[in-house]
C-alpha cells in the first residue's frame, strides 16, 4: 500500500504520514483488476453507522483499517489523547471489545515516534503490538474506515 500511496517523510524526522485522501485512490490502484474493491466511510457518518460496518466487515474477516483521530486509553496505557491521528488495523470483537493490531511493535523507536509518543506501559490491554480496546474507546477516537471487499 506504502508504494501507492506514496506517504511522505515528516520534516525533520523519520516518521512517515499518510493522509485519508492519499491512502483511499491508493488503495483502490492496489486492487484495480484484482477482482477486489476499496471502500471508505469517513468520520462523518454516524457512529451507530461506523459500528455497524465495522462489525460486518469483521464478521465477514475482512480486516479494517481505522483512522483514529484521537489515540484512545487501551493504546497508550492510561488516558486518552486527544488530536493523536494514528491508523490502526481492527482484526476482531466480542461484546466489548475490539481487537487492533496498532503497528508499533515492529518498528524500532528510532524510526517511529508513535510507541514512545503513544502509550506509558504494558498493560493486559496493550503488548505493543495489539490492543483490546472497548467500543466506546473506539467511538470516542472517531475513526473514519478503510477496507477491502
Amino acid at each position: 500500500i506504502y508504494r501507492e500511496v506514496k506517504a511522505f517523510k515528516d520534516p525533520g524526522s523519520r516518521q512517515s504520514a499518510t493522509l485519508p485522501d492519499t491512502l483511499f485512490p491508493g488503495m483502490k490502484k492496489l486492487v484495480r483488476g484484482k477482482g477486489l474493491t476499496a471502500k471508505r466511510m469517513q468520520d462523518i457518518f454516524p457512529w451507530s453507522r461506523r459500528q455497524a460496518t465495522l462489525k460486518e466487515q469483521l464478521k465477514k474477516k475482512r480486516p479494517v483499517i481505522m483512522l483514529l483521530k484521537n489515540i484512545p486509553a487501551c493504546l497508550n496505557g492510561s488516558r486518552s489523547k486527544k488530536f493523536g491521528w494514528h491508523y490502526v488495523v481492527a482484526v476482531g470483537y466480542d461484546n466489548t471489545k475490539v481487537q487492533v493490531v496498532t503497528g508499533w511493535k515492529e518498528m524500532g523507536a528510532s524510526t517511529t515516534s508513535g510507541a514512545n509518543a503513544h502509550h506509558a506501559a504494558r498493560s493486559s490491554r496493550f503488548d505493543g503490538a495489539h490492543a483490546k480496546c472497548t467500543w466506546n474507546e473506539i467511538r470516542h477516537a472517531a475513526p473514519g474506515l478503510f477496507w477491502f471487499q
